[in-house]
């Protein structure tokens, strides 16, 4: 059964707004340590394009597809549907943490890349198995402005053309992923989001089975030592899950915001009890409580290095993955190097990023690329970090990088910037910057 999940009422009394282009800026950053070929950085240029043209709105201005799914190949509508569901996923889960804790700012890092920089008794390395895809997707960190409280979550997104069973479905199985990684002896508190893909409108339906929300807490002066610096290795353990860990949480463990949802399309709790699960269950990582700074500064420098990527500076971001995260050396041999050793040569000149400025003066440093279109027009993306930010990253400054990511999205152009119809720009918590234009050649 896994984790009971409780159905969330969404604290939004008339929803919330929000556009493609942000949708488009969560999915860039949360990918980014997808570099498994020299083709990378094309791969990634060509996920920044591709989805400029699915997202439209209807005239009720509700965010749908703009094309039906039976005009998408069904090969294509499968990786459409898993990449836009990592989009919304993360643009709803982080609107609703910033409405729990208003005093805390939210980054997703990548689950898998985050493990890796431990060795797993028992199981070595982790490494991409059919195990692995029973993982959650993401770790959702929040720090509050000293830095010295710190909060985790468990994310996994999913995302379907399909109709509502397939969905709960789906939601069936994120029960069983988020609940196999353990902190200490509890299990991280956890949101499933699944998003209904159509032409009519994209649905959304939020479940958040209780858990330990607290990561780490301490003085001001330990944050430094902690981010800083390399955290170095950690052995972690894995077990095979036990009865208890199969039975439903109790009532009073569930998390003091999940109430049950008031919409009659909300996924019935008897529903997902009936669906069906993956046939084995998968094992659960255990990270001590020992090795709670180990891992925050593990999930803060990996955050760190996923920015800069984005941006387009993977040289810098290399600096901030431990040497398990990039090495290729395991057992098995079957598994990639995380950073080729072709990125990280001393790079030309003109490869530097360059400076571009937002409408309110602001400058961030990243690169541009462009596709052509109809009519002597061009699609330019611009993709980056806030000046200021990159400038604290390049000098090794990760704690005074996340101090300063407060308030960021106000100093920028509170959270989205101006859009025409030819003109779109988003900036997210983390201070990475997209903006998209259509231009005359």
């Amino acid at each position: 059964m896994g984790k009971r999940p409780e159905p969330v009422h969404l604290p939004f009394s008339k929803g919330f707004e929000t556009r493609p282009v942000e949708v488009l800026h969560e999915l860039g950053v949360a990918t980014s340590f997808f570099r498994e070929s020299p083709f990378a950085d094309i791969a990634h240029l060509w996920a920044r394009f591709r989805y400029c043209g699915t997202l439209g709105t209807n005239q009720s201005r509700k965010l749908v597809l703009a094309h039906t799914p039976e005009d998408v190949v069904y090969h294509h509508k499968m990786t459409q549907s898993e990449q836009l569901g990592v989009g919304f996923a993360l643009v709803i889960a982080k609107r609703l943490l910033a409405r729990w804790y208003p005093e805390f700012r939210f980054q997703a890092i990548d689950a898998e890349v985050a493990l890796k920089a431990g060795y797993i008794q028992r199981v070595g390395r982790v490494v991409p198995t059919k195990i692995s895809k029973k993982r959650p997707d993401y770790f959702l960190v929040g720090h509050n402005a000293r830095g010295t409280k710190v909060k985790i979550f468990v994310l996994e997104c999913k995302g379907t053309h399909e109709d509502k069973t397939f969905l709960h479905g789906q939601l069936a199985k994120a029960c069983v992923q988020v609940q196999t990684i353990e902190i200490g002896e509890k299990k991280p508190r956890s949101l499933m989001i699944a998003s209904l893909l159509k032409r009519d409108g994209i649905s959304s339906y939020v479940l958040d089975p209780p858990g330990e929300e607290d990561l780490w807490s301490g003085e001001e002066a330990d944050v430094p030592e902690l981010l800083d610096g390399e955290p170095g290795e950690a052995t972690l353990t894995a077990r095979q899950p036990t009865s208890n860990d199969l039975v439903a949480d109790s009532p009073e463990q569930s998390a003091q915001h999940a109430v049950p949802a008031q919409d009659a399309d909300t996924p019935r709790l008897d529903d997902l009890d009936g669906a069906k699960e993956p046939a084995s269950a998968p094992e659960i990582v255990r990270i001590a409580d020992s090795d709670r700074p180990w891992f925050l500064g593990v999930l803060a420098r990996s955050a760190a290095a996923s920015a800069l990527i984005f941006a387009g500076d993977v040289a810098d971001a290399r600096r901030y993955t431990t040497p398990r995260q990039r090495s290729t050396h395991v057992p098995e041999g079957n598994e990639q190097e995380l950073f080729p050793a072709d990125d990280f040569r001393d790079p030309p000149p003109d490869t530097a990023l360059s400076t571009y400025r937002l409408p309110n003066g602001a400058t961030f440093e990243g690169r541009s690329y462009t596709a052509p279109l109809w009519g002597h027009k061009v699609l330019r993306v611009r993709c980056g970090l806030e000046s200021t930010l990159y400038r604290q990253l390049r000098e090794g400054k990760v704690a005074r990088y996340w101090r300063l990511t407060r308030g960021i999205t106000r100093r920028l152009g509170l959270g989205n910037g101006p859009s025409t119809s030819d003109h779109v720009i988003s900036i997210g918590g983390a201070g990475t910057v997209m903006a998209i234009d259509i231009e005359n050649q």
